[in-house]
């Protein structure tokens, strides 16, 4: 039976070696980032500095998180389109950053239900 710290290092190793999960664990603050998104992406009431207001890990500056943002929208890995309020970006996680994650959670026995449900686009 491996040991919690056996696990903890799996769970490290397994992450890194994703195609796009491994981008969110350079820092607590981008894991964090993508599991609110994943929670919330429906939310009309939630936008980019929300996010960035629920990061209970903030140890980076807001700055840092926001060029995350935008980068990981240049590589399609999440996806910003407009809300409901014009002033609002609304985030969404790319489809495989999504199937990547709820794999994950499987891999590793985690039950979860708190994906948001998909709409359409």
């Amino acid at each position: 039976m491996k040991s919690p710290i056996e696990k903890e290092l799996e769970r490290l190793r397994y992450l890194a070696a994703t195609k796009s999960l491994k981008v969110f664990i350079k820092y607590p603050e981008y894991w964090e980032l993508m599991l609110l998104i994943a929670i919330n992406e429906n939310n009309q009431e939630i936008g980019i500095e929300d996010y960035l207001d629920n990061i209970a890990t903030m140890q980076v500056n807001r700055v840092t998180v926001r060029n995350f943002i935008k980068d990981r929208v240049a590589e399609g890995t999440i996806i910003s389109r407009q809300g409901e309020k014009k002033s609002r970006r609304m985030l969404t996680l790319s489809d495989k950053v999504t199937e990547e994650l709820k794999d994950y959670f499987q891999y590793f026995h985690i039950k979860i239900n708190q994906f948001a449900p998909r709409d359409e686009k």
